[in-house]
């Protein structure tokens, strides 16, 4: 089976902050016994001079992001998945995200990996304008509406999805996420102790506040520290000051594990 796997803004055959996900999917499909992988590479999200100034006076003025990708980096992209589908000739087509695909004439069986939508997102993350929103879930919509088949994380995910975007539910599957850690810091399987002892040390792997849920995993370590619990906390992936029983030591990259 050949399958062509279309890559984000980060290149998933390298493993660092942004990859996660993308990385793993990359390298368990490719793990796969009589599979044949074939990358598109990254997009590059670059504007355009009229791309630009929109997007700088938009910002100066009503102090929110426009929209997430550039038009005309999606139709670029679009373009180089075209030419992939004509040249490697897939089997099955594969990617985590919607932006790349916007644009692709969609020839072959596509599965798409989605971890969040636009539609819940807004609610929780309301970084960009109501005008990008409202564009970016147009441009979801579509892939959406495209795809084969759909893997997601979460019921809460699939319901969005199925009452929201209208997709079939027999062609959406619910797959837990994954935390792909890299094999040389897990203890050998005989270390890793069978029962949990005091102090309770809990990991969390995340970049954006709210979105990633650090501020319920710091209440849920201070309830836990209320009750009796000693509980300590390490969040890794973003910056910030350490607080009472939480740890933040900074950005992935940085740090040698």
């Amino acid at each position: 089976m050949k399958i062509l796997y279309v890559a984000g803004r980060w290149d998933p055959t390298v493993q660092n902050e942004f990859s996660g996900s993308d990385y793993g999917a990359y390298h368990m499909l490719k793990k796969q016994p009589g599979v044949q992988v074939a990358l598109v590479e990254p997009m590059q999200d670059i504007p355009n001079f009229f791309e630009r100034v929109i997007t700088k006076l938009y910002s100066l003025f009503f102090s929110k992001r426009l929209i997430k990708y550039y038009p005309s980096s999606l139709r670029i992209s679009g373009q180089a998945v075209n030419q992939a589908i004509r040249n490697h000739q897939p089997d099955v087509i594969f990617s985590k995200y919607a932006a790349p695909m916007v644009h692709a004439n969609i020839t072959r069986p596509f599965v798409y990996m989605c971890d969040s939508t636009v539609t819940w997102t807004k609610e929780i993350w309301p970084d960009f304008s109501k005008l990008g929103f409202l564009i970016m879930e147009k441009w979801e919509r579509k892939v959406i509406g495209a795809c084969d088949r759909l893997v997601t994380f979460s019921e809460a995910s699939a319901a969005v999805i199925e009452d929201t975007y209208g997709k079939e539910p027999a062609k959406v599957r619910v797959l837990p996420i994954p935390a792909y850690i890299p094999a040389h810091i897990l203890p050998p399987t005989e270390m890793i102790q069978k029962t949990i002892k005091e102090p309770l040390r809990l990991l969390l792997v995340g970049k954006r506040y709210h979105l990633r849920g650090v501020d319920i995993a710091i209440e849920t370590t201070n309830l836990l520290n209320a009750k009796g619990i000693p509980t300590e906390l390490s969040i890794a992936g973003m910056d910030g000051n350490n607080q009472a029983a939480c740890e933040i030591p900074g950005r992935l990259q940085q740090r040698k594990f």
